[in-house]
């Protein structure tokens, strides 16, 4: 009682302060549980975890093969000799290009970064997360349940073909976040009658055709959705957007001006060649095979016959569950948007590009289908079923070695090998010039090597080598021609993916007949032959144990075709 009645004052001021200690955190913690349980903080979560999956060993691990070269050079010379573009990269139809958005996006980018293409690769994966956030708001739309846009949200993070995407530096890499914004904004017009939906979609279009001049097709959308949804809009702002398209195309339009219509022809062209040939069973049966793809290489690993069945029976359970017609029109119009594309004949529809406009739908209806159906059994199904998509995703990611470059490449090599290709030609040569020649795909083009070595090779040792290879004349290059023929010079052989059987015998054939090896590497599947020039050119030295047979088949190539040669006489005037 002493005690307390000499520190009384002190024991009541602690008791105040504990109280209000504990009614402070008390306090903090119910809001940090509000935030923890706000979708906006668990959509972030997933935003930071998707990016940090994209960009985990990104440095020199992604693509870049003759497409990243070829549009880093014409960067380079659009940066260097204002040599501006009104369109883009060749599509596989003749006279058909894209646009150069792509061109003048990157061009800063990669101004900033001094022409290392890791910048970019690094720009693009964090575009590609950004869908996290639009496959979120676009779920909610549609279906007023921020669940179904959180499990959306997730499974675009955790997705290896997007990964893929993100790294993939090309025009084609934010196909599927433009061909969203496309739907997104018609979607806001339709249902929440927005007029700026409209005029988002407009972009959403002109962005997609930039990218990829195959998604014109999205154009067909506005007259699908007006005889289905009768919207009413005024004629002045019907005008408005007919300006606003006009603008974005107008590099079309003075592109078709100038070369006297050629796209339009070209496309008409390509359009009737198909008329009357079509092959209904063939058509399908790609369309099966690419959404099988999407499926496999995005939620669920398994064999791709079970695929099918799991994607119509997620169909027919939204189809039946959805209540709405307006929602249920709009949303099967665009998960189906991709099928009359099949019925014809383009590279595209060989690649993993045409699921760049399936990809978002899909991932919408799995995870409608995860909530609507999963959750309201158990939860814990619904946590169950997450984790083996996250770990079927994850067994893809490690299988590729964290590099998430298979799904758009079909040459198995990296920037990193690349690099320690030509590190190992500077180094070896010990400050010596030396020329460099290249078996590439497509043949006799340099432009990728021509590129890499005028960049990072110059950048870090100083000076570039001699090209000992055929005149460039469709590409830039960025390498005095081997007029003088140094003796020491190194041949690089790409991978056979894409590059004719013969060409390859052919090549070390002549070289055989030119100069000696001296040592041989391999960096992934690249190879680098390190060779010192015959002073006697009559001298042949056989590395490939060739018999009499091969030999005469290689002469008749040669006879025919005598561009893989790497001892060129050159114009004088190059």
């Amino acid at each position: 009682f002493q005690i307390y009645k000499e520190n009384k004052k002190l024991i009541i001021l602690y008791l105040q302060y504990d109280l209000k200690l504990n009614s402070f955190m008390k306090l903090n913690l119910v809001k940090i549980n509000k935030i923890i349980r706000n979708p906006l903080f668990l959509l972030f979560v997933v935003f930071v975890a998707g990016v940090f999956l994209r960009l985990f060993n990104i440095w020199d691990n992604f693509t870049f093969g003759y497409d990243q070269g070829r549009d880093a050079q014409r960067i380079l010379d659009i940066v260097n000799f204002k040599n501006f573009k009104l369109v883009g990269q060749e599509t596989d139809i003749p006279g058909i290009f894209h646009g150069a958005l792509s061109y003048y996006v990157l061009a800063l980018v990669y101004f900033i970064g001094n022409f290392n293409a890791n910048y970019p690769a690094i720009f693009l994966s964090i575009i590609n997360a950004l869908g996290i956030f639009l496959v979120y708001y676009f779920s909610v739309l549609l279906f007023k349940d921020k669940r179904i846009g959180l499990v959306a949200g997730l499974l675009w993070a955790v997705s290896y073909e997007q990964a893929n995407f993100s790294r993939f530096i090309s025009n084609a890499s934010a196909m599927s976040i433009v061909s969203i914004i496309f739907f997104l904004g018609l979607a806001i017009f339709l249902f929440k009658k927005k007029n700026w939906g409209l005029t988002l979609s407009v972009i959403g279009l002109a962005l997609s055709v930039q990218l990829n001049f195959y998604l014109i097709f999205l154009s067909v959308f506005y007259i699908i959705f007006y005889f289905i949804y009768r919207p009413r809009i005024e004629k002045k702002f019907i005008f408005f957007n007919f300006i606003l398209l006009l603008f974005l195309f107008s590099p079309y339009i003075i592109a078709e001006l100038k070369w006297n219509f050629m796209m339009s022809k070209s496309l008409i062209s390509y359009v009737t060649s198909h008329k009357g040939s079509l092959d209904l069973i063939g058509s399908l049966s790609r369309y099966i095979t690419k959404t099988s793809e999407a499926f496999y290489f995005s939620f669920l690993a398994i064999d791709k016959l079970f695929v099918i069945p799991i994607f119509l029976a997620f169909t027919a359970f939204a189809f039946v569950k959805i209540k709405e017609n307006k929602i249920k029109y709009f949303f099967f119009i665009w998960l189906f948007s991709t099928l009359p594309l099949f019925l014809f004949s383009s590279g595209v529809l060989e690649t993993q590009l045409i699921n760049t406009t399936l990809f978002p739908p899909l991932t919408i209806l799995f995870a409608y289908f995860l909530i609507e159906f999963v959750l309201k059994r158990k939860l814990i199904l619904l946590i169950i079923a997450l984790l083996l998509i996250i770990a079927s995703n994850y067994s893809l990611f490690y299988k590729d070695g964290f590099k998430e470059i298979k799904l758009l490449s079909i040459q198995n090599f990296t920037l990193k090998d690349e690099k320690n290709l030509i590190d190992y030609t500077y180094q070896s040569s010990k400050g010596k010039e030396f020329s460099i020649c290249a078996l590439t795909n497509p043949l006799y083009v340099n432009v990728l090597w021509s590129y890499l070595y005028g960049t990072y090779g110059k950048d870090k040792y100083g000076y570039v080598p001699y090209w000992a290879g055929q005149e460039q004349v469709i590409s830039s290059n960025n390498l005095p021609y081997d007029k003088k023929h140094v003796p020491l010079r190194y041949l690089i052989i790409e991978p056979a993916s894409g590059i004719p059987d013969y060409a390859k015998p052919v090549f070390v054939y002549m070289e055989d007949n030119t100069s000696s090896l001296v040592a041989e590497k391999k960096f992934s599947d690249l190879v680098v032959q390190k060779r010192t020039l015959n002073t006697d050119l009559s001298i042949f030295n056989d590395t490939q144990g060739l018999n009499n047979k091969e030999i005469l088949s290689i002469k008749s190539v040669i006879n025919s075709n005598p561009r893989f040669s790497c001892y060129t006489t050159y114009n004088s005037d190059n």
